[in-house]
């Protein structure tokens, strides 16, 4: 019998669905306030900042680019 190890970087980055932009925007502020989190680890604090980025990325990509 073997086993697998499962890492974080072999995981894909789960899929959101908002149903509006008001409610991208209310997650986005979400994540904000859990960046206020003194007690947060550093690694937390990357993984937010990159979700924050990746959300506003995908805001004003959808800004110009909405069909």
């Amino acid at each position: 019998m073997s086993t697998h190890e499962i890492k974080p970087s072999n995981l894909n980055w789960a899929e959101i669905m908002f149903e509006d932009v008001n409610q991208a925007f209310e997650h986005a502020q979400l994540l904000e306030d859990q960046l206020k989190d003194p007690n947060l680890s550093p690694d937390a604090r990357k993984f937010i900042e990159a979700c924050l980025d990746d959300l506003f990325s995908a805001l004003f990509d959808g800004a110009f680019f909405n069909d």
